[in-house]
């Protein structure tokens, strides 16, 4: 028996129900699942402007650097422009799983310049990495934040629902391949989320960062829905609509639960969303990895390849802020499109 099924053996009988607790039959069980769950989920923190500051400002480089000496930098010294980073290089490495092998491949500049000009803020590199990040995707600039929509279900016990927030990336993971076939043309970053709330009870859910494309599929196969569509562009409800079904084929497949039922599906700024898992993004015909760290151990590889997919461009990130005066380097089209 292979990893996965393992995996999901474990997840057999486990179920979510409205009284805001998975129904497992032992706790051992539920353990072993979450720890199944990936190997490293540790989940991504937004810094603030002055804790960025703090947690990424590297030591100072010997000698003057001025204006001419090809670096974008931003506070503390620690972002530069991201086609600085750009490596004409075509593939990094193969990861082999049971159930096929996956190309993990080099974004070309012209990718990466179409998605920056897609996110709200754009985004930056990280020089030198931190924590196994090359790119920061902004999420805060000044006292802005990227808006999500929520996907929210009941209340879970703290137990249930570090369970269920693992298994949420697994459950998205097995989503992708189904939702690309849509064919819509604009950015979807599905997170698994998790906030604290009063009496050690944990929300649990997924949120939806992105921006339909206005020349898109999207924008001619569903009608304009407000208020979402108003936020992300005509288009935009309809694309998490699709993704939502993917998820619900996804955790029949792949066996991880998916909490039901949906609650709420509200707008909300990126900190108040607690915690999140940068684990994929969707922009067009592309899918790309953000998991600063490629463990071929991560179960999220099979549950990829047994869906389909074959290849993803790697871009190692984690959230970040800024200054709004270094908006022009995260996101130098932002005169005309933000």
């Amino acid at each position: 028996m292979g990893r996965l099924e393992a995996a999901i053996s474990k997840a057999d009988g486990v179920s979510s129900t409205t009284d805001g607790h998975i129904h497992h039959r032992s706790s051992i069980q539920q353990l072993t699942l979450a720890s199944a769950c990936g190997v490293d989920l540790r989940a991504d923190q937004t810094p603030t402007l002055e804790t960025s500051r703090r947690k990424f400002t590297p030591a100072p480089e010997p000698g003057p650097r001025g204006p001419g000496d090809g670096k974008s930098v931003l506070a503390g010294d620690y972002a530069v422009s991201i086609l600085d980073l750009f490596r004409p290089q075509p593939e990094i490495r193969v990861i082999r799983t049971p159930k096929g092998s996956i190309r993990v491949l080099e974004p070309p500049s012209d990718v990466l310049v179409s998605l920056r000009a897609s996110l709200r803020f754009g985004f930056v590199g990280i020089r030198p990495p931190q924590q196994g990040a090359d790119f920061g995707i902004v999420m805060q600039c000044g006292d802005e934040e990227a808006y999500a929509i929520k996907q929210q279900c009941v209340d879970l016990d703290e137990e249930a629902g570090v369970l269920q927030f693992k298994c949420n990336y697994m459950v998205i993971a097995g989503a992708l391949k189904s939702y690309l076939g849509n064919g819509f043309g604009g950015l979807l970053m599905p997170v698994a989320y998790q906030r604290p709330k009063e009496g050690g009870r944990i929300e649990a859910g997924i949120a939806y960062f992105g921006r339909a494309l206005p020349t898109g599929r999207e924008a001619v196969d569903f009608q304009h829905q407000k208020p979402y569509d108003d936020y992300f562009g005509h288009g935009f409800r309809g694309m998490i609509g699709r993704f939502i079904e993917a998820l619900a084929q996804s955790s029949s497949t792949t066996g991880f639960p998916l909490q039901s039922p949906i609650i709420g599906m509200d707008i909300r700024k990126r900190l108040q969303l607690g915690s999140i898992i940068l684990g994929f993004l969707v922009h067009g015909p592309h899918l790309f990895c953000l998991r600063t760290r490629l463990d071929e151990t991560d179960l999220a590889w099979e549950i990829l390849s047994g869906s389909g997919v074959t290849e993803f461009y790697h871009l190692p990130s984690t959230p970040f802020a800024i200054d709004p005066d270094k908006l022009k380097i995260a996101k130098p089209e932002s005169r005309s499109t933000a």
